[in-house]
């Protein structure tokens, strides 16, 4: 409980003091057209966010990551900050974890027992990626090349 308290701390921090930096989102097609250029696949998973988002998608490789394009910001955040809470419950003490952010976006990291976490959101859009902490240059190469 205390970790989570400290993670909730500092996201808050993040977004009320942020950097001056921005970014760019990209929208659904552009997620699909770069993870193609990447190599990968990106399934339509629209149904399962279908409360919120004009597009979701899903690549299921060697590592798992999800897309979602919503319809507002204050949505993206919450599922941003919900997940940041989901990821936190599952790591250990000695997990490694970094938070970043700018005006329009946030990106939490997280590598512990093995397993790689990376939870962001720009504007209206959000990231969630899952892999194992072997696999981390691979799917920060994919983060990388979809702009985020």
């Amino acid at each position: 409980m205390r970790k989570f308290k400290l993670l909730v701390i500092a996201l808050a921090c993040l977004f009320l003091v942020g950097c001056a930096t921005t970014k760019e989102p990209i929208t659904g097609d552009e997620f699909v057209e770069r993870t193609k250029k990447a190599g990968f696949t990106a399934i339509d998973i629209k149904e399962s966010y279908s409360t919120f988002a004009t597009n979701a998608y899903l690549i299921n490789s060697d590592f798992k990551a999800i897309f979602i394009e919503s319809r507002n910001v204050y949505d993206v955040e919450g599922v941003f900050l919900d997940e940041c809470k989901n990821v936190n419950l599952k790591l250990t003490q000695d997990a490694k974890i970094k938070n970043d952010s700018g005006k329009n976006w946030a990106s939490y990291y997280a590598t512990d027992i093995g397993q790689y976490f990376y939870v962001a959101f720009v504007d209206n859009t959000y990231l969630y990626v899952e892999g194992k902490e072997d696999n981390k240059e691979r799917i920060e190469s994919f983060i990388d090349s979809i702009g985020y």
